[in-house]
């Protein structure tokens, strides 16, 4: 039997249809700091080695649970399969061929660590150095700060990770390798959405059946595609009337609905937060709570 792994997908373009739409740094408290460099205006890319091999460009993905290398780059390193895995996504599953590799950031390594290879050609239509996703599978056995402003990732042991001076601390939940965060709206179905936090979208994505759709005005005629590497769709956009993260209210803020995925979303996930809304977030899931810095 195959094993199931979640993987919704960095989005690699999202447009209204018709339209357009690391080096190694010392870290701060005992943390270690890379560069990343930015793609599209939101996806992090860093430095990764692969069984002491590389270094090559990853995207940091924090809505997978599962690290992901392009079929290219596992037969470049000659890894060796032990297995297969179904990758479940918005519009169906796939299957992967499942590998083990040691993959370090800095300083921080993961020991073997199970790896999904699958091909990448949207990916590298955007950028060809992408050679591969990297998942909560990786990034859950630290702390981890991402800092947009200054382009900057740490690693820290989740016993030493710092306070963000003025940013808010909120406690998070982690279901099924997912990161959730708690948001309030009026158009939620039970008044708050539990909000997967996820560095690979560029908006606030909510799915169908958890929304309540106030008025009509709301409802935006145009549809909006969006693609990742494993699947297209389109969908609707709505102007969401109020969303509350962390005490900042925003307002008539323009979100993706997602059609309704029971084999994606589960019973506990209401939607997807990107990451690159903050200026600066720190996630200490052991520690089980979250520091954000909006500007």
């Amino acid at each position: 039997m195959f094993r199931a792994s979640r993987y919704v997908g960095t989005i690699i373009s999202l447009c209204l249809l018709g339209a357009t739409f690391a080096v190694e740094m010392p870290g701060t408290s005992g943390g270690t700091g890379v560069r990343f460099r930015k793609v599209g205006g939101y996806l992090v890319v860093v430095r990764v080695t692969l069984d002491g091999k590389g270094p090559f460009d990853f995207v940091v993905d924090t809505g997978t649970n599962t690290t992901l290398i392009d079929v290219e780059l596992a037969a470049q390193l000659k890894l060796k399969p032990v297995g297969r895995q179904m990758l479940a996504t918005l519009t169906g599953s796939q299957l992967a061929t499942r590998y083990v590799a040691g993959l370090a950031l800095g300083s921080h390594s993961s020991g073997d660590l199970v790896v999904l290879a699958q091909k990448m050609d949207e990916l590298h239509a955007v950028d060809r150095r992408i050679r591969g996703l990297l998942g909560l599978d990786f990034l859950l056995r630290f702390a981890f700060l991402l800092d947009y402003g200054r382009q900057r990732m740490e690693l820290y042991d989740p016993t030493e990770a710092p306070n963000l001076e003025g940013g808010t601390r909120l406690p998070i939940k982690v279901a099924e390798s997912r990161i959730l965060i708690t948001a309030s709206s009026t158009a939620s179905v039970q008044n708050s959405w539990n909000l997967v936090l996820d560095s690979g979208v560029p908006k606030v994505f909510i799915f169908e059946n958890r929304i309540v759709f106030l008025h009509d005005s709301y409802m935006q005629d145009d549809a909006m595609r969006f693609k990742t590497n494993l699947s297209r769709l389109s969908t609707k956009t709505m102007t969401l009337p109020d969303l509350v993260i962390a005490s900042r209210h925003l307002r008539d803020l323009l979100v993706v609905i997602l059609p309704s995925s029971p084999s994606v979303q589960g019973s506990f996930e209401d939607g997807l937060l990107p990451a690159a809304l903050f200026r600066r977030l720190l996630v200490n899931s052991q520690q089980g709570y979250s520091i954000f810095q909006f500007d």
